[in-house]
């Protein structure tokens, strides 16, 4: 299982700003911290590195500047 999460820890106030534009739809957006992004791998087992903001999941690229407003994992059944 893969799982991207949209979160407000990385950038706060750009997050707020990014939120309102969503409150006008009929989805709407949620965002979730890094435990309860944890907690959506709870009857997985929840492989390395872990939770982390999206482009830290890929170490093999450049991740300076980069944004942390995802979270990504990965889970493996078990």
């Amino acid at each position: 299982m893969l799982v991207y999460h949209s979160t407000c820890e990385g950038n706060p106030q750009r997050a707020a700003e990014v939120a309102k534009t969503w409150d006008n739809t009929a989805s709407g957006i949620t965002d979730r911290g890094r435990a309860a992004a944890e907690g959506l791998f709870e009857v997985w087992d929840l492989l390395e590195p872990g939770v982390d903001f999206a482009p830290l999941r890929r170490p093999d690229r450049p991740t300076a500047g980069t944004t942390r407003w995802m979270y990504a994992g990965v889970g493996r059944k078990r």
